[in-house]
């Protein structure tokens, strides 16, 4: 008998955000998988069949549950993929997703208690592996250094991007900003509210060029509070600046079809999704030329260096002065988004699955 596919699905009690997005994205489009988690999924995955979730509650919670629960149901030869947490140790046929090592490079990013768990448990659940499935060839290139894992054990699947995310006409998008008394044109800044993100940085830049343009908004939509990042704050906020939260992508796409530009000046991202989420809604991107984000967004976005005020300044300034540049980036970028597609990322996600489990037999 052939060995079967268990999914460490604790995902599903987590918001619908970062790598349980990705995670999501990837298992609806899976053959049968047996997804595993320890309460039932929230409502923003429902969409997944019944028939393929099995609750395991326990007294033990999230990453104790992980540990010392969730290896006990997973029967000998078959194939666990943990795709957004660290997995279990004990796992015998292992197949682990690291979408970066930003915890490992910055533990001062994260809550300490976080920062301290992962530094420990994450390079030995990394090297027990069969695979490891990562999103960027930055990322791959840190594994390596940071963790030890021999190249060829790392694989690369580039998110995609939902087909919900697509240029609109104004009269849809419209109605959604009347929603948020948005009136007036606006830059957007999607992302949860940490340190990596790098808010305080773009703030500065905003009070600065608010003082210049006094026609335009800031809207960032992020959630704040997230027990895993460091800081949740974005302190006091400049002029003519909105903060959002709880949107929905329903919401959202409307959010990016609405603005002039996006701009996402992030210090280390393992993909940046968002980027492409933008792209994809013919949006104009400004973002940073560290981490992965050259190699997400191409020639096809404005590239500034997140640690200079100055650059951004100048990056949303040409942006915003530039009719003729924000269309010719808008053009640029949805035939790069073309490029990226969850149907390939799960299809390479279930052969390499599909090849640890015939090395089983």
């Amino acid at each position: 008998m052939s060995p079967n596919i268990c999914v460490n699905a604790r995902f599903l009690t987590q918001p619908l955000v970062g790598m349980p997005r990705y995670a999501y994205n990837i298992v609806k489009r899976l053959p049968f998988t047996r997804l595993i988690t320890p309460e039932s999924p929230r409502l923003a995955y429902s969409s997944l069949p019944s028939s393929q979730i099995y609750v395991l509650p326990h007294l033990l919670k999230s990453h104790l549950w992980e540990q010392f629960v969730l290896p006990n149901v997973i029967p000998n030869g078959d194939v666990l993929w943990t795709p957004a947490a660290i997995g279990p140790f004990r796992s015998s046929c292992h197949v682990l997703s690291i979408p970066d090592v930003s915890i490992i490079e910055h533990p001062e990013w994260y809550s300490q208690a976080y920062a301290l768990w992962y530094n420990f448990l994450l390079p030995h659940v990394a090297r027990r592996a069969r695979k490891i499935i990562t999103i960027s060839n930055f990322s791959k290139e840190r594994i390596i250094e940071t963790l030890s894992i021999p190249e060829q054990n790392i694989i690369i699947t580039y998110p995609g991007v939902d087909n919900t995310f697509y240029p609109q006409s104004s009269d849809i998008f419209q109605q959604v900003l009347q929603e948020y008394n948005i009136n007036n044109p606006y830059i957007l800044a999607v992302g949860a509210i940490a340190t990596r993100k790098n808010f305080s940085k773009l703030l500065e830049a905003w009070n600065f060029i608010a003082n210049l343009r006094k026609d335009i908004w800031l809207v960032i939509v992020g959630e704040k509070g997230l027990p895993y990042f460091s800081t949740s704050s974005t302190g006091k906020l400049p002029p003519r600046t909105l903060h959002l939260t709880g949107v929905d992508d329903e919401h959202l796409v409307c959010l990016y079809n609405g603005a002039l530009a996006f701009v996402y000046p992030s210090l280390y991202e393992g993909f940046g999704l968002p980027v492409l989420e933008a792209m994809a809604c013919g949006t104009p991107v400004v973002t940073s030329d560290v981490s992965s984000l050259p190699e997400v967004a191409g020639t096809n976005a404005i590239m500034v260096n997140p640690y200079d005020i100055d650059s951004i300044i100048q990056g949303i300034l040409q942006i915003i002065d530039s009719e003729y540049l924000r269309k010719e980036l808008s053009l640029k970028g949805l035939d790069w988004v073309k490029h990226f597609s969850w149907d390939k990322t799960a299809a390479l996600t279930w052969k390499i699955l599909q090849d640890v489990a015939n090395s089983q037999l």
